[in-house]
C-alpha cells in the first residue's frame, strides 16, 4: 500500500467516523420518515462518488464542513441525492484556510436546489396549490404588467430550451424567468419576474463557480431556484422556508462563515457500543412518548383518560407499550378517535369441515385474464420509453423524485431510473 493510498483510507475513515459520531443531532432533527442509518448512507455514497468532496475530506477543516452540511439537510429532511435535486454539497476552495495551514484547503458547503424549495413548500404550507418556474426563451409571447394590478403572460415555443451559461460564468439564451404560486384559498397567485441582467448579478456573486458545480451541470434549476428563492423570501410561507431561502442566498454569496463545533471522529465500534449500552430511564421514555403524540395533535389529556391515569408519574412501561399500536395507526393516517379506539375481537377460525374431503386439485380457480398490476418502477420505466419531448422527461423526472421521496421506489431503482431518463434525453437531443 502506498502512502497516497493510506492517507486517502485515514481520511474516508475519518469522515465515516465524524458522520457516525454526529448521528445523535442529525437523528435529533431529522424526520422519522427518512431515518439517521439512510441520511448517512446516502451522504457517504455522495462523497465516495464526488471527485470535489474527496478533497474537502483531506483536512479537518474540510470534514467539519461537509459534517456540517449533512445536519443543515436533515434539519430541512432533505436527502443528498443527485437525482433528486433536493440540494447539493458544494465544494470550493477556502482562501482564508488555505493561507493559514499553507496547503490548499477545501470546504463543502449545503445549497438547497430548485426542487428542494418545491418539496419544503409542499411540505410546510398546506394551503399553497401549485408552485411552479419557467424560463422565457427569445422570440417567445411574454407580457408583464406592473402597478396595482399586476399580471403576467406566457406563452411558450421552445420545448426544452436550454439556458447557456459559458466557462466564465455568462448566462445566454433566454430573457429571464418567473416563477408562481397558486393558493388553495383562491387567494390571488402571486409570482417573481427577474430578467437575465439581475440572474446574472445574482450568479456573479455566486461562490460556486467552479466547473461540475450546479450552475454548470443544471443550468435551467440554478435560473428558476434563484427566482423561487427570492419570491420565497418575501412571501409569508413559513419560517423554516423564509430562513432556509435568506441562508441558501447567503451561502451563495463569497462570503466564509466560521466553522461549527462538531463531535471529534471515534471509532464506529465505539460508538455503536454507546448506543447499545445507553439505557433510557422512563422519565425519558415518558416525555419522548408526549412529544411524539403531540406532533400528531394528540394531547397528553387523552393519553391520561386512556390510559386511566391522573399525571405522568403514574404512566409504567406497560402503558408506553400498549400506545405504540396507536402511535403507529395515527402515522399511518387513521383517525386519531378510531385510533384510540380498542380493535375488534378476531373472529374464530373456521375448522375444515370433514365432508370437503376433495382434493387441493379439484377446487383449483379458472385462470384469470386480469393482468397483473404494474409496479411504480415499472410504471415509470414505460412513461420513459414512451417520452418523446423535454416536457415529458422533466414530468417524469419529478414523478422519480416524488415516488423516492415516497419510498414507491427504492435508492437502486430510483437510480436506474433516473440512468435510463439521462440516456433518453440524450437520444431526443441527438
Amino acid at each position: 500500500m502506498t502512502q497516497q493510498t493510506a492517507v486517502q483510507k485515514s481520511a474516508a475513515q475519518s469522515i465515516e467516523d465524524m458522520l457516525y459520531a454526529a448521528q445523535e443531532e442529525i437523528g435529533a432533527v431529522l424526520p422519522r420518515e427518512i431515518g439517521v442509518a439512510r441520511m448517512l448512507t446516502v451522504a457517504l455514497e455522495l462523497i465516495r462518488g464526488d471527485s470535489g468532496l474527496q478533497k474537502c475530506i483531506q483536512t479537518e477543516p474540510g470534514r467539519v464542513s461537509i459534517v456540517q452540511g449533512v445536519v443543515e439537510a436533515a434539519q430541512l429532511g432533505l436527502l443528498l441525492t443527485k437525482h433528486l435535486g433536493h440540494g447539493y454539497l458544494v465544494p470550493f476552495r477556502s482562501g482564508v484556510l488555505s493561507e493559514k495551514h499553507k496547503q490548499d484547503v477545501h470546504l463543502a458547503q449545503f445549497l438547497l436546489g430548485y426542487r428542494g424549495f418545491i418539496h419544503l413548500i409542499r411540505k410546510h404550507r398546506d394551503n399553497v396549490a401549485h408552485i411552479y418556474s419557467r424560463i422565457v426563451f427569445p422570440d417567445e409571447e411574454f407580457d408583464l404588467i406592473e402597478g396595482t394590478n399586476r399580471d403576467l403572460h406566457h406563452k411558450p415555443k421552445h420545448e426544452g430550451g436550454e439556458a447557456i451559461i459559458s466557462k466564465n460564468g455568462m448566462l445566454s439564451g433566454f430573457l429571464g424567468a418567473y416563477s408562481v404560486v397558486t393558493f388553495k384559498d383562491g387567494t390571488q397567485p402571486d409570482f417573481e419576474w427577474m430578467p437575465l441582467a439581475e440572474i446574472q448579478k445574482c450568479r456573479n456573486a455566486s461562490r460556486a463557480k467552479q466547473l461540475e458545480t450546479p450552475w454548470f451541470t443544471w443550468t435551467n434549476e440554478q435560473v428558476k431556484k434563484t427566482v423561487i428563492r427570492r419570491q420565497a423570501k418575501r412571501l409569508d410561507l413559513t419560517e423554516t422556508i423564509t430562513m432556509a431561502a435568506a441562508r441558501d442566498e447567503y451561502r451563495e454569496l463569497v462570503r466564509e462563515e466560521p466553522l461549527p463545533k462538531l463531535p471529534m471522529p471515534r471509532r464506529i465500534s465505539e460508538i455503536r457500543a454507546e448506543v447499545m449500552d445507553e439505557k433510557v430511564s422512563l422519565e425519558e421514555r415518558i416525555e419522548l412518548m408526549f412529544k411524539s403524540f403531540e406532533e400528531h395533535k394528540v394531547s397528553r389529556a387523552m393519553i391520561f383518560e386512556h390510559l386511566a391515569v391522573k399525571d405522568a408519574k403514574e404512566i409504567t412501561d406497560e402503558g408506553i407499550e400498549s400506545l405504540k399500536p396507536i402511535y403507529r395507526k395515527i402515522v399511518d393516517g387513521i383517525a386519531i378517535a378510531k385510533a384510540f379506539e380498542p380493535d375488534p375481537p378476531k373472529p374464530p377460525e373456521k375448522k375444515p369441515s370433514k365432508q370437503n374431503t376433495k382434493p387441493p386439485e379439484e377446487h383449483a380457480t379458472l385462470p384469470t385474464t386480469k393482468k397483473p398490476k404494474q409496479t411504480e418502477k415499472e410504471i415509470i420505466a414505460e412513461m420513459i420509453r414512451t417520452a418523446k419531448t423535454n416536457k415529458d422527461l422533466i414530468e417524469i423526472s419529478n414523478r422519480i423524485s416524488d415516488s423516492y421521496a415516497s419510498e414507491f421506489l427504492t435508492q437502486e431503482e430510483a437510480k436506474e431510473l433516473s440512468e435510463s431518463l439521462d440516456t433518453k434525453q440524450r437520444g431526443i437531443h441527438e
